[in-house]
């Protein structure tokens, strides 16, 4: 066992630890190449625009590129747990004239809204952006969840107010 122990030199032992970090090193730039890419931050709030006296609710849906490379943005929408009757399980969003297709640079972020609250039941999965590679980027859950909730009572107001209209 010595006498093995005794073979090894300092050039093999300098050979091994030059190929085990280039190895890694190797590894470490694969995987950095295959996630660099362009990333979105997708997040949503109900509103209304101000000074507007007509206190319409939208959806609004703000997208930052927070990745390495510009993105198109092609389009946005969501999808229903299950089909609901005719009506599809996805659906887009129609746009607002000049919102998309728009690239967005690195730090730059596009702001989308709809009035069409509608399509916001409880039985929505996920609202989305979708890029050129048609990836959805999807708001979280906990923000859909409040994005939902205050569509609901936004709808019942309008509701409210539509009735004592006279």
């Amino acid at each position: 066992m010595a006498g093995y122990v005794a073979d090894i030199s300092l050039t093999d032992i300098v050979a091994f630890w030059g190929a085990f970090v280039a190895t890694g090193l190797l590894i470490w730039n694969i995987i950095r190449e295959r996630l660099d890419r362009g990333r979105l931050a997708v997040k949503g709030f109900i509103g209304t625009i101000h000074p507007d006296d007509s206190h319409t609710p939208y959806l609004f849906v703000k997208a930052v590129n927070t990745g390495r490379y510009p993105l198109k943005i092609t389009g946005w929408g969501g999808r229903y747990k299950r089909k609901l009757g005719e009506i599809p399980r996805g659906f887009l969003i129609k746009p607002v004239a000049g919102e998309y297709p728009r690239i967005l640079n690195v730090g730059e972020e596009l702001q989308l809204r709809t009035d069409d609250l509608e399509v916001l039941t409880t039985e929505v999965a996920e609202i989305h952006v979708m890029d050129a590679t048609d990836r959805a980027w999807k708001i979280s859950r906990t923000n859909l969840r409040k994005i939902l909730k205050d569509a609901e009572s936004k709808r019942q107001r309008v509701r409210r107010e539509r009735r004592h209209v006279p």
